[in-house]
């Protein structure tokens, strides 16, 4: 009797599990920025490059979740910028953030996903920029109230570059680059996300 009950039971859960919906897959490998990329290892869709004017570090240990979040410092009207590739073309772009100052009230910190033409980490990747100025970046914009309140917020959108002709996209932390104003300013991000579409 024991294990016809064993059985039954194996039987009722097998065909609940069959039905739970798919999780959708995160196309940014590194989006909450705790990967270490071994040597020898293909670190193109892993890695997150960009530079804060003076060099200061590109991570913090005040994380939304994990132990790393990205940072970024201008200490001037300078440019910090990062960026993270990310395979999709439409979809839905969520992630977390913390604007730590601003000199501007976040009219200079900006976090945009790009649409871009090539293949990740080839030379000849190029923004697509039809309308010129960035305009055919997908942008997020601090609000005021959001800045040195010491709170993570989450931001979400959807997207699609489909009609732009898009490969992949960037997503893309910004103090000072085609913002409303500039200034000084601290911005971090963490558990970046992005969902194509099937």
């Amino acid at each position: 009797m024991r294990i016809l009950t064993i059985v039954i039971a194996a039987l009722v859960v097998l065909p609940a599990l069959a039905d739970e919906p798919k999780k959708p897959v995160n196309a940014c490998a590194n989006g909450g920025f705790e990967m270490v990329i071994g040597a020898g290892e293909d670190t193109e869709a892993k890695v997150w490059f960009g530079g804060n004017p003076g060099d200061e570090p590109l991570l913090t240990a005040v994380a939304h979740t994990g132990k790393h979040a990205g940072r970024l410092v201008a200490k001037n009207e300078k440019t910090a910028w990062l960026n993270h590739p990310c395979v999709a073309r439409s979809g839905v772009f969520h992630f977390w953030y913390r604007a730590e100052k601003s000199a501007v009230r976040g009219k200079n910190l900006a976090i945009y996903l790009i649409p871009m033409r090539g293949k990740i980490g080839k030379a000849g990747n190029k923004e697509i920029d039809v309308v010129g100025g960035a305009g055919n970046r997908l942008p997020y914009r601090v609000p005021a109230e959001h800045v040195a309140d010491g709170k993570w917020h989450e931001a979400a959108a959807e997207f699609d570059f489909v009609g732009l002709g898009a490969d992949f996209v960037m997503v893309s932390p910004r103090i000072n680059e085609f913002t409303p104003e500039t200034g000084a300013g601290e911005l971090l991000i963490d558990d970046v996300e992005v969902f194509p579409d099937p």
